[in-house]
């Protein structure tokens, strides 16, 4: 590798951290995955990406002053300016400090004046990443979704992306206000939801009244009395496998998962302006067989003439993510860029 500069590009999640080099082609350099380790202290987890960086330096050859800015993408609630995680529910011992502080006081300990190090939230980063790199190029005004354990997204406008949290202030359901959209859609409510009616047809009708109606535990050689613990951890993943294998009752249950996606975007498509696409990704939209297509066909029933988003098509402007693994690294790679999609900068904090 030369000398040009490059940026470093963090995604810390709550059971991995992912850094990688990228250039300001868009090129991933190199890159590196480690366990989160959540229970550490800041500082010790701080300590810990810095060793991660420093690896990935001597790997690929990197010098310290190489290094033109440092993006970390944390799922976790900004408070702006000052950078402080107020919320932070797979990292809480981050809760009450600034991540970039940390990081540059180690940095500095370590090699002297940090370069620029910039953080936000993880969807801030993937919208980011996705506008520029992913299935939102071209598109200078776009909203990016994430279904998996929950339901995260972020709006960009061509100048600024904003975190929504729609997963925890969206009710889509008028008839239980009570309801978030979370608790419609998100893959852990969702688990425990499937987990309900289980239980129930185990108590009435025994094994048997499971297996009647799915073949989630077809292959499963447990007793009856034992099969209420393995539905006490019944997971969004195990209900996705069974989908994807063609277990009806399985698909039913992302199915109408998928129809609230679909009415949560009409709120979000309401309160926006003029989104020219909506990109979809997380492992369930992208991996659940007709899930998309479910929340399209949710979204264009909720599009009426009256709507103030009547004109766009799900059809063609709702798409699936363009980026996989690699796509918090290259949006943390973009946090304080000089110009994005030809637009001004993002302000560090």
């Amino acid at each position: 590798m030369g000398k040009a500069q490059i940026r470093l590009g963090i995604d810390v999640g709550g059971t991995k951290v992912a850094a990688g080099w990228v250039d300001d082609t868009g090129r991933l350099l190199g890159w590196s995955r480690i366990p989160a380790e959540p229970d550490l202290d800041p500082m010790a987890m701080t300590r810990r990406i810095v060793d991660q960086a420093a690896e990935l330096m001597a790997r690929h050859g990197v010098e310290p002053e190489q290094v033109h800015q440092v993006g970390l993408g944390i799922p976790g609630d900004f408070v702006e300016p000052s950078g402080l995680l107020r919320g932070c529910p797979n990292l809480p011992s981050f809760i009450g400090h600034r991540p970039t502080e940390l990081l540059r006081e180690i940095w500095r300990e370590r090699w002297g004046a940090p370069p620029p190090i910039h953080a936000d939230n993880d969807t801030v980063v993937a919208v980011l990443a996705e506008a520029r790199f992913g299935a939102g190029r071209g598109a200078t005004r776009l909203i990016y979704l994430t279904v998996s354990t929950g339901v995260g997204g972020a709006r960009f406008d061509g100048v600024r992306a904003t975190n929504l949290e729609p997963g925890m202030r969206l009710r889509p359901d008028p008839e239980r206000p009570e309801l978030l959209l979370e608790d419609l859609a998100g893959g852990a409510r969702l688990a425990r939801r499937v987990g309900r009616v289980l239980r129930g047809w185990l108590e009435a009708e025994g094994r048997e009244g499971i297996d009647r109606r799915t073949r989630l535990f077809a292959d499963d050689p447990r007793p009856t009395e034992e099969l209420g613990h393995e539905i006490e951890r019944l997971t969004a993943r195990r209900l996705g496998l069974a989908a994807q294998k063609g277990d009806r009752f399985c698909q039913q249950a992302f199915e109408k998962a998928a129809a609230w996606v679909g009415r949560g975007l009409a709120l979000l498509l309401a309160q926006g302006f003029g989104e020219e696409r909506v990109v979809v990704g997380g492992s369930i939209a992208v991996n659940v067989p007709g899930y998309l297509d479910r929340v399209r066909t949710s979204l264009a029933a909720e599009l009426g003439p009256s709507h103030p988003a009547a004109d766009f098509d799900p059809r063609t402007q709702l798409v699936a993510a363009g980026l996989g693994e690699e796509r918090g690294i290259f949006g943390a790679a973009l946090l304080g860029q000089d110009r994005l999609c030809g637009e001004s900068p993002r302000k560090e904090i």
